[in-house]
């Protein structure tokens, strides 16, 4: 993890933080699992929806 922090003015910081996917990755997937439960898409039931769909119908 690298983080850096710009010192803008007095009251202001610009924080950068890089975070490698393998650190992120357990949690997007458990997130992404949670948020499956809750939509709603034509053709699947709540909770059953492939990842592949939710990732394509989502992302940005």
């Amino acid at each position: 993890m690298k983080i850096d922090v710009k010192i803008i003015n007095d009251y202001t910081r610009e924080v950068s933080v890089d975070v490698p996917w393998s650190e992120l990755e357990s949690d997007f997937d458990s997130t992404i699992k949670k948020f499956s439960r809750k939509i709603k898409m034509p053709g699947f039931r709540p909770g059953k929806i492939p990842r592949d769909r939710l990732m394509q119908q989502f992302q940005s």
